[in-house]
């Protein structure tokens, strides 16, 4: 693209035809694919011995990447969890809206007598340094993926990213309980025997 002179002009050429392309200074070269991506690359990380970055052809599904795959012996492969960058996208954009709908209410609030509007003020500017705050936030793109059966249809997205997280062999009990502590799992135990285990509820 050429800007100097009375107008703009654009010329098109094949990257193999371009040699003899006279080149001006402001000139604007733009580099095009003819052709779409045949490929898609799907990071995996966590207890996997196989390779961190696997290619995948277009369409490509969850259950195509699974058989793909080589997991350690500690993986906990009912665990994985699914990372997609556009799907943080969106997420960042709701919560955009949703802070900008909260910013508008702390700075259009109307109060009518001193005392309340001294404290819409105060709530105003604590509700502004929470939206502050909120924007900070970096949104994981997290996809449930719920039901095998289902997940395993699910396609795949250039840029995806798996973590395979690892087998433990404790429970954590936080929370309401009289010793907050880290549990040895037991398959026998029930959710009551691990409260019972961490001392019991402080207020049953």
């Amino acid at each position: 693209a050429r800007t100097s002179g009375s107008a703009p002009q654009t010329e098109v050429r094949r990257l193999a035809n371009s040699g003899d392309m006279e080149v001006l200074n402001g000139d604007k070269i733009t580099l095009n694919s003819d052709q779409f991506p045949a490929n898609i690359v799907v990071h995996v990380g966590g207890a996997e011995l196989g390779d961190q970055y696997i290619a995948l052809p277009i369409g490509a599904t969850y259950g195509d990447l699974l058989q793909r795959l080589t997991p350690a012996p500690n993986a906990n492969m009912a665990g994985v969890q699914l990372f997609r960058p556009s799907v943080a996208a969106r997420q960042k954009a709701t919560i955009e809206i949703s802070l900008r709908r909260l910013e508008s209410m702390a700075l259009t609030g109307r109060s009518k007598v001193l005392e309340e509007s001294q404290l819409r003020t105060l709530e105003s500017q604590m509700l502004l340094n929470f939206i502050d705050r909120a924007r900070t936030v970096v949104p994981l793109g997290q996809i449930v993926l719920g039901d095998a059966e289902q997940a395993a249809k699910l396609p795949l997205e250039n840029g995806d990213s798996i973590n395979i997280p690892t087998k433990t062999t404790t429970v954590l009990v936080s929370g309401e309980v009289m010793f907050p502590n880290a549990l040895l799992f037991n398959p026998k135990y029930s959710v009551d025997d691990y409260i019972a285990q961490a001392g019991g509820l402080i207020q049953p």
